[in-house]
């Protein structure tokens, strides 16, 4: 299955699941974000020191990032200075 196939029914399930809720809008809506632009992807990267698997690439090149849904899609947005991700990892 290629990862846009992923994305899409990850996606749609959790935007079922949300409108089957009552009351809606009670918890934030699933949703998807514009691609990365493949500059950014490479500064992270090169800022972070690390090089993404192609997975995370073709997934960040479909959508920065997934949000209203119960696992946590990082996208290039979420990785910025200062942010959580550095309390959770110490730096």
């Amino acid at each position: 299955m290629r990862i846009k196939d992923i994305v899409y029914r990850v996606f749609m399930d959790c935007t079922s699941e949300y409108f089957s809720m009552s009351p809606i809008g009670f918890t934030p809506a699933p949703a998807l974000y514009n691609p990365a632009r493949a500059a950014a992807r490479q500064e992270l990267e090169g800022r972070l020191g690390s090089v993404w698997d192609d997975g995370y690439r073709d997934f960040l090149s479909i959508t920065d990032g997934m949000s209203g849904l119960q696992l946590v899609f990082l996208g290039v947005k979420d990785w910025s200075p200062g942010d959580w991700l550095k309390l959770l990892w110490g730096s």
